[in-house]
C-alpha cells in the first residue's frame, strides 16, 4: 500500500462517538434523512444514510483489516478481504449481495457528519474511496485467486480512530444478530465501561437509541426484537432479562 507511515497506533473495532451517539439508525434499513444530535456540550448532525449494516462494515474493517497505513495526507487505509467482508455481513449464510455491498460503501462515501463536541470537532464522510487492490489471494477451497479492497478513511474517519475514545471487541457475533435494534443495544452498552448499578433499565436504554420522542409501539417492537435476539446477545456481551426489564454487561470492557 502506498502510505505516509506514522508511527503504529492501536486500531479500535470502534469509538465511543461511534457508539453511544445516534450516528448509524438502529436499523439494519435505515431511511435517508438529516438529524441532529444534541449531546453533551455539543451537536452531531448526520446528512445522509447509515444503518447497523454500515456500522457492520466499518467494524469488521477496522479489526480484521490485513494491512493498515497512511496516505500521503494522512488518512488512515486499510486492506481488507471485501469476499470475507461479505460472508460476515451475510450472518454465516453464503455471500451478501455484491451489489448492494457496494451502495452501502457509497452511503459511507457520501453521508456527511459534522461532529462538535468538547473532545471531537470534525466534519466528513466516514470513507473516502474504496477501490480494489492489485494484490490477490487465493480461494481456501478452490484455490481461484481475488482480488483484495483497499478501503480509505476520510479525515474525519481517521480523527475517531485516532483521538476518540477506543473500544475493543470482535464484531463478528454482532454481524449475527437478527435486528438492528439489538446491535444499536450491543454497541451502546459497550461504549460504556461501566454499567448502571442494577444494569440499565430496557426501556430508558430504548429511548436513548430510538430518542426521548419515540412512541410507545416503537418501543414494545423494539423489546420483542431484542428478545427474539436474546440468547445470540449472550455471545455479545450482552444480557437481556425482558422479565425484569434489565440490560447488563456480561463482562466489563476496558477503553
Amino acid at each position: 500500500m502506498e502510505q505516509n507511515q506514522k508511527k503504529e497506533i492501536a486500531i479500535s473495532t470502534a469509538t465511543v462517538h461511534e457508539n453511544r451517539y445516534s450516528i448509524f439508525q438502529p436499523t439494519d434499513r435505515p431511511k435517508e434523512k438529516t438529524v441532529v444530535i444534541n449531546v453533551n456540550g455539543g451537536t452531531i448532525k448526520i446528512r445522509g444514510k447509515l444503518g447497523q449494516i454500515h456500522k457492520d462494515i466499518l467494524e469488521f474493517i477496522k479489526h480484521n483489516h490485513i494491512k493498515y497505513g497512511y496516505t500521503q495526507d494522512g488518512r488512515l487505509a486499510f486492506l481488507v478481504d471485501a469476499y470475507q467482508l461479505r460472508k460476515a455481513l451475510a450472518g454465516g449464510k453464503g455471500e451478501y449481495s455484491y451489489e448492494t455491498f457496494w451502495r452501502l460503501l457509497e452511503d459511507l462515501i457520501r453521508t456527511y457528519i459534522e461532529i462538535d463536541t468538547p473532545n471531537i470537532k470534525a466534519a466528513g464522510s466516514f470513507l473516502a474511496h474504496a477501490v480494489e487492490s492489485k494484490i490477490e489471494v487465493p480461494h481456501s477451497k478452490t484455490g481461484k485467486p481475488r482480488k483484495l479492497m483497499r478501503i480509505e478513511f476520510s479525515k474525519l474517519g481517521t480523527v475517531l480512530i485516532e483521538e476518540d475514545v477506543k473500544l475493543f471487541y470482535d464484531p463478528i457475533p454482532i454481524t449475527q444478530l437478527k435486528h438492528g435494534i439489538s446491535k444499536a443495544i450491543v454497541r451502546h452498552c459497550l461504549s460504556h465501561k461501566n454499567q448502571p448499578n442494577g444494569g440499565w433499565k430496557i426501556d430508558t436504554l430504548l429511548k436513548a437509541i430510538l430518542g426521548e420522542d419515540a412512541k410507545p409501539q416503537d418501543i414494545r417492537k423494539a423489546r420483542y426484537r431484542i428478545k427474539q435476539d436474546a440468547e445470540k446477545l449472550k455471545d455479545c456481551g450482552i444480557i437481556i432479562d425482558i422479565d425484569n426489564n434489565r440490560v447488563f454487561l456480561a463482562k466489563t470492557l476496558d477503553q
